[in-house]
């Protein structure tokens, strides 16, 4: 027993068949080319991980809190990584003896053969057996088991960082819409008053029954969207907070107090192409997927081979007829494929079929994230300028209106001058929400595309 121990080491050193996983080489950009409206930085630890607090929002704050603690998704990709250690954790045992203890005990009269005596017999023994793993294919296991949990971990970071982006878009859009909600109600008082200054000139002739009617329209067509946003606002609210995984209504009295749209302070991304691929859990997912396909080819290979198996036991046996007397047996046994049709060739076809698969995944996946980088960033560079030049309009037009309510203020204009001035405002403002709003999502965006 004691030299089948001494064994152990060295034929787990045994060969491992199948390919042995090497990390395919990638080409990445020197640079990013959609990089001009923001900020570069050398490297991961001048990226602020948190990114989010920028805002500098205290409820946005809290959302993703409760969001990181609380999401069932992010749960639920926590659980397929314990999940994966314990199937790691059975495939290592297959590398070692299985040891059993067994006891038993019987009482028991055979008749005249013991000339009517009762025999008591008591058993203990330890049995152990192990299929040696001579080629590899139960450590090609623990190597596929130990990128399926690096896979999962990857899942997790992936499923974090995606519920983050979607806290701060949907909260972004609930405070757009919240803001266009007030702006709405402002632009239908404003347009009643042009509809009935219209309605009036109508009646004293001054204006055909067709701009009469189109002012009406317009009006009600305003009046008829308050609804509609309220909905939006509502249907916002409740998302946020399945993103949350709230399960009652703190979180829904918390957003339905109306706030200002988050205002975007700076936009940064890792100068060098590499370091923010190496960040990506996606890339970092199909790469696992790869070694653990790879490890899979050589289990599949494996299968071709002989396999050596030993078995022994020792154990103690007691009767009323006979004296204690130690037990104990030892063997072992060799199997080798002889006749499958095909079965075993099979199953390695089919490995090496899902490892090229998984080849390509991975290749296809940073080619695709080297483009959602530069798509990420050419978005918010132009939702960036969108927004300054809306920004603009509403200053000018805002100056507009301040001037015709001076010249109405000093009898120099008619109350319809200002009503229309105020009315070109409120439309540029509705824009400039929406890009206000389509500016932290591309934020929100972009450093999902970065990793963080």
């Amino acid at each position: 027993m004691r030299k089948l121990w001494i064994l152990i080491p060295l034929l787990l050193t045994a060969c491992m068949v199948g390919p042995d996983y090497v990390k395919p080489e990638t080409v990445t950009p020197a640079q990013w080319k959609e990089r001009v409206a923001v900020d570069t930085v050398a490297s991961t630890k001048e990226v602020n991980a948190e990114w989010w607090a920028d805002f500098k929002d205290p409820t946005l704050n809290t959302l993703i809190e409760r969001a990181l603690s609380d999401n069932h998704d992010r749960k639920i990709a926590q659980a397929r990584i314990f999940e994966a250690r314990g199937l790691r954790m059975s495939a290592e045992s297959s590398l070692y003896p299985q040891i059993t203890t067994a006891g038993n005990a019987s009482r028991s009269n055979p008749g005249l053969m013991t000339q009517n005596n009762t025999i008591n017999l008591y058993q203990a023994s330890f049995d152990a057996s192990w299929e040696i793993d001579l080629f590899g294919g139960n450590r090609r296991r623990v190597q596929a088991s130990d990128a399926t949990i690096k896979s999962r971990e990857a899942s997790y970071q992936e499923v974090s960082i995606t519920l983050v982006a979607e806290v701060v878009t949907e909260y972004a859009r609930l405070r757009e819409l919240q803001q266009r909600y007030d702006l709405t109600l402002n632009i239908a008082e404003t347009q009643r008053q042009l509809n009935a200054f219209t309605l009036l000139k109508y009646q004293h002739g001054a204006l055909s029954g067709m701009e009469a009617d189109q002012a009406e329209a317009l009006y009600r067509t305003t009046v008829a969207n308050i609804p509609v946003i309220a909905k939006a606002i509502t249907a916002t609210i409740y998302r946020i907070s399945v993103l949350t995984g709230s399960e009652n209504d703190e979180i829904v009295t918390l957003l339905k107090q109306p706030a200002g749209i988050p205002a975007v302070v700076n936009a940064q991304v890792i100068e060098a192409p590499a370091t923010i691929l190496s960040r990506r859990p996606d890339i970092a997912v199909a790469e696992r997927n790869l070694a653990a396909n790879t490890a899979l080819t050589g289990v599949a290979i494996s299968e071709m081979y002989p396999k050596l198996s030993l078995g022994s036991l020792y154990g103690w046996q007691n009767s009323t007829i006979l004296p204690a007397t130690e037990i104990w047996s030892i063997a072992g046994g060799i199997a080798m494929p002889l006749l499958n049709f095909g079965r075993i060739q099979g199953n390695i076809n089919a490995a090496d079929s899902r490892q090229t698969q998984a080849f390509h995944t991975y290749k296809q996946t940073v080619i695709a994230a080297v483009a959602d980088v530069e798509t990420k960033l050419s978005d918010y560079a132009k939702n960036r300028e969108h927004t300054i030049a809306l920004k603009a309009a509403v200053d000018s037009n805002q100056r507009a209106l301040n001037a015709a309510q001076l010249r109405y203020e000093k009898g120099m204009t008619p109350l319809i001058d200002v009503l229309d001035a105020q009315n070109k405002v409120y439309a540029v403002k509705s824009s400039y929400l929406t890009a206000t709003a389509d500016e932290v999502t591309a934020l929100a965006a972009l450093n999902k595309a970065s990793g963080l």
